[in-house]
């Protein structure tokens, strides 16, 4: 499976957000859980991501 690209990854987040702020159809503890860790493991990707970029970019600075 490909893996999902960084855009894909924040509407992903977008969704659990907007599952777990749903206050008409709450979600039982379980799925809260699973949606939490997935949000996070889902952030701490994003932030990875972003990490490499700026050292790309800093890099591409310094070659200059």
């Amino acid at each position: 499976m490909k893996d999902s690209t960084f855009e894909q990854k924040l509407d992903q987040i977008d969704a659990i957000l907007a599952v777990m702020d749903d206050t008409e159809t709450p979600l039982s503890l379980e799925a809260a859980l699973q949606n939490y860790e997935q949000g996070i493991r889902l952030i701490r990707e994003c932030t990875a991501a972003l990490e490499e970029a700026q050292k790309k970019v800093d890099a591409a600075d310094t070659q200059e």
